[in-house]
């Protein structure tokens, strides 16, 4: 008995030391971390993404190996780099691996967090209770990819821009000058992170000395560009700048382009289209609040109003219900209303502003370039804005007492819960595609880099598909491959045919143009895989793709309801690719 009592001893002592640290800002923060960081490990293990971890997946592969065949992905030039080191040297841990490498960048981001929040008031749990927030819009786990990337490196520029603006260090803002510039090669929208600088002006405003923020503003762009020239002398000394003009190129098609979802207009309608909605969200959900400031200042009665009060939260929770399909752009809205806020309300703390503004210009700004603008990157723009949030709550609660105070606090604890609790309930789904929930996701494929877990319809229509192949492809040959099926391009370790791994998302035009360019500079025919409704799909894409394969002569080789593959009766290419 002596024996356990010692033994309960030490781990109550234990346990005691390990909540006293907890109860510090900094160790509530770093114990946060870590638990998310190994709830992200976690569910890493579920999911089989055929589509978007594909895309990257099979470029990681190929770019030490083949440099050209995945000449688009240029246009992430660092992301390509560091996904093929990391191939060259964990290639052998296959997908999960690859989700490892993008925890550890998760990782790096929320630490990066916690540093930039570290001088203002309570910041352990304004910190964590971001994370937490961004965590669970993580719907799931993705392979090492552009956005969270983009994110870290956003993030450190933050943190050296903090410095400089607190510390006033020139240096400091060149360093962020360098890393925006090599962030621009992470993914080449980022040339709008920019305008970063214009948290000059708040900083101006409050110091008034126009000759420092003139070196700031200097030093800032000199950095910039040791950034981009840092990143054109590593492209032209590994050999890599023809596969990069290649990729320009293709950018430049794709934004002039009006058929697909990557031209420049597209994405500028889609882009008011997103913040047109998050405007009428935020009316939406302001009402109810609006309403109950009203009613507790003109409802005479302590009852009626507790009664009006109570409708209003209802209907306060019906409308986030009801909402909860948008929730991206509610999470978005309430991240963006909050740094507007905060950047107001605390004028009188430089610190705070200067913050509050950059996680506000990193909001607006990371949505630019993507195809469907804030669905498409989700809360990776929100790192250093959804930390706001709850400060923003905190902030105005302090405005009001007594049952004010409890009214208010009840519509933001019921909105911020039901937010959460709607995100941790999309954790439980797989990657977006897959049917069911996460409980279903305890099927293997039969490969050794598939070792992730997915439903059983998926894993046995990927064996089937890739035992057709075996008897028509080996690795190293050239394959193209239609549709939301880029991962059989990583499994087999074959070469884009069109240079591009997913060439289907980007419409029938960027196909014709770089299949009638392949075919004319003598490129034999490659086999191809697609997807049932890539091929049978009634756009633009499905008939070009379609007279592709008949005007080569392709037979069809294999088909089951999810893939088809065809085969060319004659491997060389010609002038007349596509049949009428």
């Amino acid at each position: 008995m002596d024996k356990l009592y010692s033994y309960i001893s030490s781990v109550r002592a234990a346990w005691r030391n390990v909540l006293l640290r907890v109860s510090s800002w900094r160790g509530l923060a770093v114990f946060v971390v870590l638990s998310l960081t190994a709830y992200s490990l976690l569910r890493a293990l579920q999911g089989f993404n055929m589509c978007d971890d594909g895309f990257v997946l099979s470029s990681y592969r190929q770019v030490s190996a083949s440099p050209g065949s995945v000449a688009y992905m240029f246009l992430y030039y660092w992301v390509l780099c560091v996904g093929g080191a990391w191939n060259d040297v964990f290639g052998g841990l296959g997908i999960y691996g690859f989700r490892v490498l993008e925890v550890l960048v998760l990782t790096a981001n929320s630490l990066l967090v916690v540093r930039l929040f570290g001088g203002m008031g309570r910041a352990g749990w304004v910190a964590s209770a971001g994370l937490v927030l961004v965590y669970s819009r993580l719907n799931w786990i993705e392979v090492f990819e552009y956005n969270t990337f983009t994110a870290f490196a956003v993030l450190l520029v933050l943190a050296f821009m903090m410095k400089t603006l607190v510390a006033r260090g020139v240096r400091w803002m060149f360093a962020a000058g360098v890393v925006l510039g090599l962030g621009y090669f992470v993914r080449i929208p980022n040339v709008c992170m920019s305008l970063l600088v214009l948290v000059l002006v708040p900083f101006y405003y409050y110091t008034r000395d126009k000759r420092l923020t003139l070196r700031l503003f200097a030093s800032a762009v000199a950095g910039a560009f040791s950034g981009v020239a840092l990143t054109a002398v590593h492209v032209w000394g590994t050999g890599r700048m023809p596969y990069f003009a290649e990729a320009v190129g293709d950018m430049f098609f794709l934004l002039t382009d009006a058929g697909n979802t990557h031209g420049s207009g597209g994405m500028l309608l889609n882009l008011c289209r997103n913040w047109g909605l998050m405007a009428g969200l935020f009316l939406l959900f302001a009402a109810c609040p609006a309403l109950s400031a009203v009613v507790m200042r003109r409802v005479g009665g302590r009852r009626a109003r507790l009664l009006c009060v109570a409708v209003l939260l209802s209907a306060d929770a019906l409308i986030v219900l009801c909402c909860s399909y948008l929730m991206v752009y509610v999470v978005y809205m309430l991240a963006v209303a909050s740094c507007v806020y905060v950047a107001c309300a605390w004028h009188h703390s430089p610190r705070v502003v200067y913050l509050a503004v950059l996680a506000l210009l990193v909001a607006v700004l990371f949505p630019l370039g993507s195809d469907l603008g804030v669905q498409s990157v989700g809360v990776h723009g929100l790192w250093a804005a959804m930390p706001f949030v709850p400060y923003a709550a905190r902030t105005l609660l302090r405005r009001f007492d007594g049952v004010r105070r409890m009214v208010v606090g009840s519509f933001v604890a019921l909105t911020l819960v039901l937010v959460l609790m709607r995100g941790v309930y999309d954790t439980l789904r797989p990657a977006y595609y897959e049917p069911g929930t996460r409980f279903a996701d305890v099927h293997a494929v039969g490969h050794p880099l598939a070792n992730v877990y997915t439903d059983a319809g998926t894993a046995s229509a990927v064996n089937s598909v890739l035992g057709a192949m075996e008897a028509e492809v080996t690795v190293g040959d050239t394959v193209l491959f239609m549709g939301d099926v880029t991962m059989l391009n990583y499994l087999t370790d074959t070469r884009p045919y069109l240079h591009n791994p997913w060439p289907s998302v980007f419409g029938a035009g960027y196909f014709e143009r770089k299949a009638a360019w392949l075919c004319r500079s003598g490129e034999p025919l490659p086999v191809t895989v697609c997807s049932r409704s890539c091929y049978y799909g009634g756009g633009d894409l499905s008939r070009s793709f379609r007279r592709f394969l008949d005007g080569n002569r392709y037979r069809l080789a294999y088909s089951d309801e999810i893939f088809m593959m065809f085969v060319p009766t004659r491997r060389n290419g010609g002038a007349a690719v596509f049949g009428r």
